[in-house]
């Protein structure tokens, strides 16, 4: 397909040779052999099962650019290192909403499709390996990608947390242990 786009860089001189071998830009990639294969389901407990595969290291985690993962960590680091002491409650709706916008920024634009191409491939190789469950799941999640703001994808925000994990848990742990015993000890608590 790439050899057929125009503009594209001359191929390789031994393309000739492979071009008989390969694929015709008529034959259907990977993850539309698995759509046409299978019905993507849109239901909440694919959905559950694709963020729990991501949890346990099952897709991807297919991280950004360190730039872009350094953002986030100064932007995390920013919320623990807060001087304001809050209750744990606050503390995870503030980890909550950093992970939600995350997502919004990291998957917009192109990033988003490219996330959804990325789990249909997977969704191929389940299909493959005769795992049609966690298949339809990564198709669920593609259909997530597409389907809604990245920031409302539970699959795009298990991914964010999957690349934070021990910031979060340490984030999350530390805004426990700093909350005083009474509202009277800390001028700075901040409620909910």
């Amino acid at each position: 397909r790439a050899a057929a786009a125009p503009g594209a860089a001359a191929p390789p001189p031994r393309w000739i040779e492979w071009r008989g071998r390969l694929a015709t830009a008529e034959t259907p990639l990977p993850r539309d052999q698995v759509r046409q294969a299978l019905e993507a389901p849109t239901d909440a407990e694919a959905l559950a099962q694709a963020v729990r595969l991501v949890a346990e290291g099952g897709i991807g985690p297919w991280p950004p650019s360190r730039e872009v993962l350094g953002g986030l960590v100064e932007r995390l680091r920013t919320v623990i290192e807060s001087p304001l002491v809050v209750s744990g409650a606050a503390k995870q709706e503030q980890l909550t909403q950093l992970v939600a916008d995350a997502a919004s920024e990291i998957y917009a634009g192109d990033a988003g499709p490219v996330a959804a191409g990325r789990l249909r491939e997977m969704a191929f190789v389940f299909w493959r390996a005769d795992e049609t469950d966690r298949a339809r799941a990564c198709l669920a999640a593609a259909a997530s990608f597409e389907g809604e703001a990245p920031g409302e994808s539970p699959v795009a925000r298990a991914f964010v947390e999957r690349w934070l994990a021990p910031m979060l848990a340490a984030a999350a742990g530390e805004g426990e242990k700093a909350a005083p015993a009474s509202d009277d000890e800390s001028p700075l608590l901040v409620r909910p």
